[in-house]
């Protein structure tokens, strides 16, 4: 004995369809009655409509945001609503309806987002989204989707400078063009330098001392780093000289000495660079002599 299996299967059905259904076996090589199977009910049930106690107008929970990624890496704008069904989602861009399309990896995700697999450089603009259904529309913010870049040219490289020790000073660096601001750090003979109240990085890239000490002086050059693409360049390296004005630690003391004996004034400075000595009597520089000479 063999079996067989008979479905009615009726697509998008409406009120019309609704009844009684049996299903009918009949073996033609028989002259018999047709077997006729057990009646069932089918019920189309009509979606209600919503009250205006339960209607809710669409409403955007969580709107894009600014994103910037680099090139070539994927991107995820939010758009998420909630509102009496169906909401229709729409996204935008630059002020012209965006839609799914494969062939340059975009999509349109269920939970609203818009999804970018590799985004390039022709996907940055301004981007919102739209949702309505029969109880109302809502817009959200615009978004800007930008491309990380960082320029290899500095618009100004350090120059070598000469400055007197506790006055201030202020080392030049301007960074290449760079989306978003690249981040500047300072090196001091190739070690980091590290800021405080007296030495400051400005918002311009320059390396600012309120006042400058011996040790401050060496090479320096800066790096400017852009964070979202993860490289970074240097700048050309830049002499500090700081000198320091002579100061004496130890004074000539008045000294007496017999006739044609041998007398000596003794005096000791300071400074950077090392300071030269000269010797004045009443007012008068002293020059070397058969008697006189300085040690």
């Amino acid at each position: 004995m063999e079996r067989i299996c008979g479905t009615l299967q009726i697509d998008a059905v409406d009120g019309r369809h609704t009844g009684q259904y049996v299903c009918v076996a009949v073996n033609p090589m028989l002259s018999q009655q047709p077997e006729r199977s057990l009646p069932a009910t089918l019920v189309v049930e009509a979606t209600p409509t919503p009250t205006n106690e339960t209607a809710a107008p669409a409403v955007i929970l969580a709107g894009p945001t600014n994103t910037t990624v680099a090139e070539g890496t994927p991107a995820v704008l939010n758009c998420s609503a909630a509102g009496t069904g169906p909401l229709e989602l729409q996204w935008f861009r630059d002020g012209l309806l965006v839609s799914n399309d494969t062939s340059i990896q975009r999509f349109i995700l269920p939970d609203g987002s818009l999804m970018f697999t590799s985004v390039q450089t022709s996907d940055a603009g301004s981007y919102y989204c739209t949702v309505q259904n029969l109880y109302g529309n809502v817009t959200s913010d615009t978004a800007e989707l930008s491309i990380a870049y960082l320029d290899l040219t500095f618009q100004q490289h350090p120059s070598s400078l000469t400055a007197i020790e506790l006055t201030p000073v202020t080392v030049t660096c301007r960074p290449p063009s760079s989306h978003p601001p690249a981040v500047i750090t300072w090196y001091h003979d190739n070690r980091l330098v590290t800021m405080d109240t007296r030495v400051i990085v400005m918002a311009t890239g320059d390396l600012r001392f309120t006042y400058v000490l011996e040790t401050d002086a060496g090479e320096y050059f800066c790096s400017a780093q852009n964070t979202v693409i993860g490289r970074s360049v240097v700048s050309h390296r830049a002499q500090l000289t700081v000198t320091v004005p002579p100061m004496f630690d130890l004074h000539p003391a008045d000294t007496s000495a017999n006739l044609y004996d041998t007398a000596q004034l003794t005096c000791r400075a300071q400074g950077s660079p090392v300071p030269a000595i000269t010797w004045y009597k009443d007012s008068v520089q002293l020059a070397a002599s058969d008697r006189i000479s300085f040690r």
